[in-house]
């Protein structure tokens, strides 16, 4: 049996052994919604690369017990996710699936053909995106969470891409370009950029050429916007985990 874990703010205590008093919302989930009882093995992890493992103790309070800690090590480089701005039910399948997928960065932008915008209440719904990671990382067994940023005007995406330490990447189905050619030898970071259900316009194709992204090919078909970057993402991984661009 997988052990059940559960997302808690940073800082984690750090302490070998002793215990840890669980927030109301950790002992909730272990004890109310798992059902998980007295030593049963658990773990907590902050998003930022900490897990603490332990044994559950009822209480009450709920604790955890013997602990011990670990800090994640990240092997892959930096996978950044520029999504333009579509409607809230894709970006949530695109966080959760680029979470899965070991993105360390998602960014939200908007650009000409964007017919979504994320309207008033911003705060709220980039605060349900930065839950949603923080259960995928949960699910899949990551210690670390993606940062979530924006939306950005199209013209502070431009800025991130001339300043990125690494290689941007824009999709292009036309082109014999395939990202995995670009990926050889680059172990900095990719940044993909991802336009709405419309892609990008002429001009916005060039200017971001200008500020240094690649066209590239790196499917059979033309995806949709919220399969775009998941399916690079799973190429640029499986390219890195067969060692082809480490030392």
């Amino acid at each position: 049996m997988p052990i059940r874990r559960a997302y808690m703010d940073p800082p984690l205590e750090k302490g070998v052994g002793g215990f840890l008093t669980l927030p109301k919302e950790v002992a909730h989930r272990f004890v109310d919604v798992l059902r998980l009882g007295e030593g049963a093995l658990v773990e907590l992890f902050d998003g930022q690369g900490n897990v603490l493992r332990g044994i559950l103790s009822l209480g009450p309070p709920a604790r955890m017990t013997n602990l011990a800690h670990a800090r994640y090590q990240r092997e892959l480089p930096a996978m950044v996710v520029a999504q333009a701005m579509v409607k809230m039910d894709k970006l949530e399948q695109v966080v959760q699936r680029a979470t899965e997928l070991a993105a360390s960065q998602i960014v939200l932008f908007d650009c000409e053909r964007s017919q979504v915008r994320l309207g008033d209440k911003v705060e709220k719904k980039m605060s349900r995106l930065m839950r949603i990671a923080q259960d995928a990382a949960r699910q899949c067994g990551r210690a670390d969470v993606p940062e979530i940023h924006g939306p950005l005007r199209f013209e502070e995406l431009l800025h991130r891409c001339r300043s990125f330490d690494g290689l941007c990447v824009l999709g292009e189905p036309d082109t014999d370009v395939q990202l995995l050619s670009l990926l050889e030898g680059e172990a900095r970071g990719i940044m993909i950029l991802v336009g709405p259900e419309g892609g990008f316009s002429p001009a916005e194709v060039r200017a971001l050429k200008q500020s240094g992204a690649r066209e590239a090919n790196w499917a059979e078909h033309l995806l949709r916007t919220e399969t775009a970057a998941l399916a690079a993402l799973s190429v640029i991984q499986q390219f890195y985990r067969a060692g082809r661009a480490f030392d």
